[in-house]
């Protein structure tokens, strides 16, 4: 502290900031600060306060800076239970889908899905924004009357829906593939269910009519918002 600061000054402007960040953390992390308690809870910001704030001092990146100081502690969870990371992770996305901005549908866009052929032959279009994530606890259901004992790999995908609401669908490991290809590469879905029935060593024929009732249940809940069409070279 330089000698011209008065101490005690600097200590009411250090609570000040103090006090901000952990108000605005605890409103980020809801369900993380009732789990693990407010003195823990506290102790924990305050860590962070001192080991990363200083460099953040934007208050809207605080959520990601504190997902990224607790996984820098993994090593040090004598006070926090395994799943806490984890945990802030999704509650850290779900904050962030809720203020992302839409990506802008393409012009070739066709929303009217009418056939099994309109989901197999095409790209699809999904929803935006939507986030698929891989947890090694189901962090969609801990609470703090519900906190899991042990690992239970856990597929989700969280989007924000047309009214402004967070979503999530369970997946299963096959519809996280499923959906990972479809988004993430815009494959044609054919062609991806037909590699996953050799994956799986099943009948391409099962794998397609599950894929196609599974994919139509989507574009229902307005997750798929339809095909792009093929353009002309």
């Amino acid at each position: 502290m330089p000698d011209h600061v008065d101490p005690e000054r600097m200590a009411v402007y250090e609570s000040l900031i103090f006090n901000n960040l952990l108000e605005s953390a605890s409103l980020c992390f809801p369900v993380a600060r009732v789990i693990l308690g407010e003195d823990t809870w506290k102790l924990l910001v305050r860590e962070y306060f001192a080991s990363y704030a200083s460099n953040t001092p934007i208050f809207r990146e605080i959520p990601q800076t504190f997902v990224e100081f607790l996984a820098d502690r993994q090593s040090e969870q004598a006070l926090t239970p395994p799943f806490l990371l984890s945990l802030c992770h999704y509650e850290w996305i779900e904050l962030s889908l809720s203020i992302q901005s839409a990506e802008p549908a393409p012009d070739n866009l066709v929303s009217n899905i009418e056939t099994a052929e309109d989901l197999l032959s095409h790209t699809l279009w999904f929803i935006s924004p939507l986030q698929l994530l891989h947890y090694d606890y189901p962090v969609h259901t801990i609470s703090a009357d519900n906190q899991p004992a042990e690992i239970l790999p856990t597929q989700l995908l969280v989007y924000r829906d047309s009214e402004g609401e967070i979503q999530f669908v369970a997946l299963n490991a096959t519809t996280y593939v499923l959906l990972k290809r479809l988004i993430e590469d815009q494959a044609v879905t054919q062609t991806v269910l037909t590699e996953l029935s050799e994956q799986l060593q099943q009948p391409a024929e099962s794998v397609i009519g599950f894929g196609v009732e599974f994919l139509n249940d989507f574009y229902q809940k307005g997750i798929i918002q339809g095909y792009l069409a093929k353009t002309q070279p």
